[in-house]
């Protein structure tokens, strides 16, 4: 990814964030050698910590992404939590993208996207963006995904976002 925003963005300005706890227990710290290796590291912002600690931190300093990319715990609520979260640090027409969809837990939430956040949520199709076996594509007609993403068009529901009003905390929650 790093490599790819350099190729693009040739003045450097971009700066590639990831959270991930078990960088140093579990992957010792190889990719973060990696990035060093490339001398992809000036660029990069790493955070040593569960999602659910720092994407609270992020919105609170008012960090602002442009694609968020979800691939972490597959339990939904903690996939609920990176969700929630990551609407409040999109730009407009930020893209959020979630991996391993075909499990149930991701794909729960997935549907409960789908279902009640398409006024904030629209699908974004990354069919042009990913050559698929056959396979696949029987499993994609079947509704099943490895990957799904959407684009920010409208104001996340969220207490303390001026123009939410009290009708919005009442809204009805639609079955998923």
């Amino acid at each position: 990814i790093l490599a790819s925003l350099q190729e693009i963005n040739k003045d450097n300005n971009f700066l590639h964030t990831a959270i991930d706890p078990f960088q140093k227990k579990s992957w010792k710290n190889s990719a973060l050698a990696v990035l060093d290796a490339e001398n992809l590291s000036q660029r990069f912002r790493f955070i040593e910590e569960f999602s659910c600690f720092s994407l609270p931190q992020l919105v609170k300093s008012q960090e602002k992404f442009d694609i968020i990319y979800i691939d972490g715990s597959h339990l939904f609520e903690n996939v609920f939590i990176d969700f929630y979260y990551s609407t409040l640090l999109l730009e407009k027409d930020g893209i959020i993208i979630f991996d391993d969809c075909a499990n149930s837990h991701v794909s729960k939430l997935i549907k409960f996207i789908k279902t009640n956040y398409s006024d904030i949520l629209a699908r974004v199709s990354l069919n042009k963006y990913i050559k698929k076996s056959l396979v696949k594509k029987v499993a994609n007609r079947l509704g099943y995904s490895q990957l799904e993403a959407f684009k920010i068009i409208g104001t996340p529901r969220t207490i303390g976002n001026p123009t939410i009003t009290s009708a919005a905390w009442n809204s009805k929650l639609k079955s998923f």
